[in-house]
């Protein structure tokens, strides 16, 4: 198959064009996942913290099964193994212990300090581990 945008074609700027929608859609995705979440919340009368844990958990990580899967029939071991760390430990990073770093370490006391540390080393050993594995 020939790729979509040959080398020296003038077409560079096609990817680029189509971020701008695909963030829009990524937004507001997320945005109706949240929004239906806590109606799921309320009519089930279940704590917030709870139904995003498992409901939106479970959403976000059906692309990521999606691919292992698919990388999994492709024989492609390290491949999943890689799928399967990095984009959680990524979730993990970037959607828990960075906002809480930068939003709640004034207020922290030392174990909450030690715990968001802790997450942030871990990811990072983990992370460098999968790596060099794959």
């Amino acid at each position: 198959a020939e790729p979509a945008v040959r080398q020296g074609s003038g077409q560079w700027w096609r990817p680029l064009i189509l971020i701008v929608p695909a963030l829009v859609v990524i937004i507001l995705a997320s945005e109706g996942m949240v929004t239906a979440a806590l109606g799921l919340a309320v009519q089930w009368r279940l704590p917030n913290q709870l139904v995003g844990a498992v409901v939106l958990a479970g959403l976000t990580s059906l692309p990521n099964a999606y691919a292992a899967v698919r990388l999994a029939l492709q024989q492609r071991g390290s491949a999943v193994v890689s799928e399967a760390y990095n984009s959680n430990t990524i979730n993990l990073v970037v959607g828990i212990c960075l906002p809480a770093l930068l939003v709640n370490v004034a207020g922290a006391g030392p174990a909450e300090r030690f715990d968001l540390l802790w997450l942030l080393g871990m990811t990072l050993v983990t992370h460098q581990t999968v790596v060099r594995l794959a």
